[in-house]
């Protein structure tokens, strides 16, 4: 982020965020100028200016669903990188 003050609101947004999405954490923290939110499956954290978030993908749930990997569901989304490489590159 630009600045520590950037890093912090975009903690907080991405933090709410969270809490629509997951309820209540697991885990959340704030020590030495480094915070910390967290579920079993994201984590958020902010130390100065960086921010970092981390998911964990759910593959012990759907590795095994075949259905989930026909007629390539993430076909449209590499178009949509190629696109955009596309443009920069011109």
């Amino acid at each position: 982020m630009p600045d520590e003050a950037a890093a912090i609101r975009k903690f907080e947004e991405l933090s709410a965020e969270g809490r629509r999405w997951k309820g209540t954490p697991t885990l959340e923290r704030a020590l030495d100028g480094r915070r910390i939110i967290a579920w079993p499956d994201l984590e958020i954290r902010q130390a100065g200016r960086g921010i970092r978030v981390r998911a964990r993908p759910c593959w012990e749930l759907c590795r095994d669903d075949g259905s989930l990997w026909q007629d390539d569901p993430m076909g449209p989304m590499w178009d949509w990188f190629d696109e955009e490489k596309r443009e920069t590159e011109k």
